[in-house]
């Protein structure tokens, strides 16, 4: 509930500060020191989301998180499939217990699924501004905070189905690129070092 709440004002700090002008505004960040480039799947959370009247289902904020065709390289390992999969291995749904002790048995569990999780918060500006999406993508078993993204539609926008679907393809989308980007700095900074190693080998035969 904290966190929830922590969004929500910046939330309302974000529309009050940044103009309108496109359809929506986004935001993402890799966390300092964080190598996203060796994420190869995403384990999905439960999302934190409170639908509103006439807004997509729970159930169907997880269907569209689960509809990554052409949007994203990694593997997506999907909620229901770590539910029953635990469910096979414990006895016990973690989508049927207290909201809290399943996040800790997900959080625990998890890095047997995939090498980062990704849990979604949905907060809904009822029509003060914008529905606000936030991805943060954890590493499994540490739960080191490695990349965060938020996009923020205009109020104007609806909360149905296409728009969700729109809001959830930029995140998957802008995760590749900033992985494609962060390796490309990786290589750029090995052949750097490279070279200054051919130089100093250089100076030594001298």
């Amino acid at each position: 509930m904290k966190r929830i709440f922590q969004l929500f004002v910046f939330t309302m700090m974000f529309a009050l500060s940044v103009p309108m002008a496109f359809a929506y505004t986004e935001k993402s960040e890799v966390q300092e020191g964080a190598d996203i480039t060796t994420v190869k799947a995403f384990a999905l959370a439960a999302p934190e989301y409170t639908p509103l009247d006439g807004a997509p289902s729970y159930q169907d904020l997880i269907r569209i998180q689960n509809t990554t065709e052409g949007v994203t390289k990694r593997k997506i390992v999907t909620y229901d499939y770590i539910s029953e999969e635990l469910f096979h291995q414990m006895g016990e749904d973690i989508r049927q217990i207290d909201r809290r002790l399943s996040k800790q048995i997900f959080r625990k569990k998890v890095e047997n699924f995939a090498d980062a999780y990704v849990v979604l918060t949905v907060v809904n500006g009822r029509r003060k501004f914008g529905t606000a999406f936030y991805f943060d993508v954890f590493k499994s078993g540490t739960n080191e905070l490695l990349y965060a993204y938020m996009i923020m539609a205009d109020k104007n926008d609806p909360d149905d189905e296409k728009n969700y679907k729109m809001m959830t393809d930029k995140f998957y989308k802008n995760f590749e690129w900033a992985a494609e980007k962060q390796q490309k700095e990786k290589g750029k900074a090995l052949r750097e070092a490279q070279r200054k190693a051919e130089r100093e080998a250089e100076k030594a035969k001298k």
